[in-house]
């Protein structure tokens, strides 16, 4: 693994002034590591169960290889790859299964030149899939 990026979290522990002991962590730099998936689709008109099999099939193809990238990668690859673009959550037709500030912005994947796979990241290293569809309206 290159600089700029741990592979464990580390703790230190540091005294204030008053002599006290404190403990601070050093968190990673997500950027640098792979992806984690998350399907949170509920079984809406935009679950992947809906879907028609080559669409499952391209699914978990780009699964597969979004998971063999780092973060840095995925966000510098174009959207008509394995890239995605990012899109207000107001204006994604269907309801997220789970909350989303109105101020995030959900990163649509193109599965083909109608399916599309839409999620947010949660935790700096985890992508939560809210929505897939084999046609072009998720927003």
């Amino acid at each position: 693994m290159g600089k700029g990026h741990l592979k464990k979290f580390k703790s230190r522990e540091t005294q204030s002034k008053n002599g006290i002991k404190l403990h601070s962590t050093i968190t990673p730099n997500f950027q640098f590591m792979k992806p984690l998936f998350d399907i949170r689709c509920d079984c809406s008109e935009y679950c992947l169960e809906r879907c028609d099999s080559s669409t499952k099939e391209i699914f978990a193809s780009t699964i597969h290889k979004l998971g063999q990238m780092t973060w840095q990668q995925i966000d510098v690859a174009p959207k008509n790859g394995l890239g995605y673009e990012k899109i207000p959550i107001a204006q994604i037709k269907p309801v997220s299964p789970i909350s989303v500030s109105p101020e995030e912005k959900v990163k649509v994947f193109r599965l083909t030149d109608k399916a599309r796979m839409g999620g947010v990241r949660v935790d700096g290293r985890t992508l939560s899939i809210l929505w897939v569809t084999s046609e072009h309206d998720l927003y």
